[in-house]
């Protein structure tokens, strides 16, 4: 059954009573609601009024309702909604909800009887006209957005191709799950925009970039392709990135993954600590620490073409227990890792070499443990104990917050300090 939510103003000036549990809390402290289950809803401050500012992302993992009179000013923060679970409110809130890696936000309602936000699991195949996901892989050299994550068949979707000083579009691949290709058309009187009809299943949206009055023959061409393997299969750089200076919390961690070739930069010098890291990716690290090894593995995911940068390294981690997909036969390319995925993926990784998986943490005393998936469970626990995977905060893990790029790289300083070296 769902709970309102309660947030009404007292008359008092700077004051703000959570009528759940009856708590009242001072102008611009900051507050904890817990539902009846023990879950924290919100962490945030008020101002005595109805407004509620987040200090923090907030995990949801209960169905909760927003009252009319709330508004919800969440600043860079976001609310992560469990798969399960929803969220009712009378304002939109479609940019502040981020769901579950493989799922899409899925909104009904209106803005007089209240919109309620779920998270709906990702479609794929089928012949009749649905919603299709669209994947963009992160380029090089450039930035590549596009209108939207989600369309109906022969939907036109715009892309924003921003091409880095000094480079031009090179090529623009937009496949379909099917493997059929879809050709983009250049906007006239609008540099950096191109459009296309959106397939009645999810695509993928590759982009490339030259440098500016080069030309490249066939064989160059064709080894640019072959090698381009994103930041994960390059020489490691130097740590000298201008977006990492030793007074930051993961300048360990960064540094020691580029040491060990296991991370790179994104061009630029910059190592875009705050960006976050895709399950391929993911992959492409493991595949790296274990020296490229050969695999008999085939290929399950319909998403995963041959012969691209990652395609060795998924099949592999798939073949050996590393990785799975999702329920649609999709492995998820794009999909930003989370919290609980990288346990998982390092945990299944370590069952793998041998290591020592039996200790265990007791996580309860995290107000969101419950917001752990079931398969991440075991995981979390033996991350949390080894010290690969610590608390957001004194209380909470957020689960399924996404893991950037500054998180994975400590994490994995973390497991070869705390479980490779120990099991060496």
């Amino acid at each position: 059954m769902k709970q309102a939510l309660d947030l009404s103003s007292m008359k008092e000036k700077g004051r703000v009573e959570f009528l759940r549990n009856n708590i009242v809390y001072e102008d611009g402290a900051n507050v904890t609601c817990q539902s009846e289950k023990g879950l924290i809803l919100y962490e945030a401050y008020v101002e005595g009024d109805d407004t509620l500012y987040l200090v923090d992302d907030m995990t949801v993992s209960e169905d909760i309702i927003i009252p009319k009179d709330t508004v919800i000013d969440a600043g860079q923060y976001k609310m992560i909604l469990t798969a399960g679970y929803s969220i009712t409110a009378y304002e939109d809130l479609s940019g502040i909800i981020q769901v579950p890696a493989g799922y899409r936000l899925a909104v009904s309602g209106n803005e007089t009887d209240g919109f309620t936000y779920t998270a709906e699991k990702k479609s794929s195949g089928g012949s009749h006209s649905y919603d299709g996901y669209i994947t963009v892989i992160n380029p090089k050299n450039g930035t590549v957005s596009v209108s939207d994550d989600w369309a109906d068949e022969d939907q036109k979707i715009t892309l924003t191709i921003t091409p880095d000083k000094g480079y031009v579009v090179d090529k623009i691949e937009i496949v379909d799950l099917e493997g059929d290709k879809i050709d983009a058309k250049k906007v006239e009187d609008e540099d950096n925009e191109y459009t296309f009809p959106m397939a009645n299943c999810d695509v993928t949206v590759t982009v490339t970039f030259k440098e500016e009055g080069k030309t490249e023959d066939k064989e160059e061409t064709n080894e640019t392709e072959e090698t381009d393997k994103t930041e994960e299969t390059t020489t490691p750089e130097t740590v000298a990135f201008s977006d990492v200076s030793e007074s930051d919390w993961f300048y360990k961690g960064v540094s020691y993954v580029v040491e060990n070739g296991m991370m790179n930069g994104m061009g630029d010098d910059l190592f875009a600590p705050n960006a976050p890291l895709t399950r391929e990716m993911l992959a492409v690290v493991l595949y790296n620490m274990e020296k490229q090894p050969e695999s008999t593995g085939v290929n399950p995911f319909a998403d995963v073409k041959a012969d691209m940068w990652y395609t060795d390294a998924i099949v592999w981690a798939n073949a050996n227990g590393i990785v799975a997909g999702y329920d649609d036969r999709t492995f998820g390319l794009g999909d930003s890792i989370t919290r609980e995925q990288l346990a998982a993926i390092l945990y299944r990784y370590a069952q793998m070499k041998g290591y020592d998986v039996t200790e265990k943490a007791d996580l309860t005393g995290y107000a969101d443990s419950a917001a752990i998936s079931g398969y991440a469970v075991e995981a979390m626990q033996w991350a949390n104990a080894n010290g690969i995977v610590n608390g957001m905060t004194a209380t909470t893990l957020a689960p399924q917050g996404t893991a950037t790029r500054a998180q994975v790289a400590t994490m994995l300083m973390n497991f070869c300090e705390n479980v490779v070296t120990k099991a060496e």
